[in-house]
Formats: structure tokens, sequence, C-alpha cells
């Protein structure tokens, strides 16, 4: 496993501010497939980490 060291300046808990920040080409973020799936597809937004995956969560 290869880690990476970032030195964020942003940091944001209010994920439609994260996605309008990504949008705007300033960083990158984690969220669920289904919530950015349709940005991924028309190319707004890229997949930068496919191996790197969250915990699943019953909800």
């Amino acid at each position: 496993m290869r880690q990476l060291k970032v030195k964020p300046v942003f940091v944001l808990n209010y994920s439609q501010a994260m996605l309008t920040m990504c949008r705007a080409g300033v960083g990158i973020f984690f969220q669920p497939i289904r919530a950015t799936a349709s940005l991924v597809q028309t190319g707004e937004l890229e997949v930068v980490l496919p191996q790197w995956r969250g915990v699943p969560h019953e909800v």
C-alpha cells in the first residue's frame, strides 16, 4: 500500500460545498458513487482512486 501526504487547503463537512469545489477543479472528495454517478458519466467529474472504497453501511 502506498501513502500520499496532502496539505489540505479547504476542509469541509458539507457535501454540496465539496461538490461545488470539485466541479470548479479545486480538489478531490470522497462520496458514494450513487451521489455522483451522473456527473462521472457525463465527464464532469472523474474517479481518481478507483481502488479506494469506503466501508459499506446498511441504511
